[in-house]
């Protein structure tokens, strides 16, 4: 299973291209901003969305929630790439993020 996530996704430039590709049930979007949770959802009503912050996200217990290690795609906002970077790598020690295509 591919157990993609799509960090930050917006409006969902990004989002409306995987979610074809990839289907409802290995695409999942973590955005932290109110309207683009609320238009994701009007557009997307399948998308898995979590309405949190990409920093704050406990991914080592997002991977044993979707049974393995997660893919994780996302156009990244520069000034906070470094920070999510490093959240990555550390999920990558226990094996719970086993791609980055940021």
């Amino acid at each position: 299973d591919l157990r993609a996530v799509e960090l930050g996704p917006g409006a969902g430039a990004l989002t409306d291209v995987l979610l074809p590709a990839l289907g409802p049930d290995n695409l999942q979007c973590i955005e932290i901003d109110d309207r683009s949770v609320e238009l994701l959802n009007d557009k997307h009503p399948t998308l898995r969305v979590r309405h949190e912050d990409v920093l704050q996200v406990d991914y080592p217990a997002l991977a044993d929630e979707e049974g393995g290690p997660l893919s994780i795609i996302g156009n990244l906002p520069y000034y906070i790439t470094s920070q999510i970077l490093f959240a990555l790598a550390d999920a990558s020690h226990t094996d719970s993020v086993r791609s980055a295509t940021v």
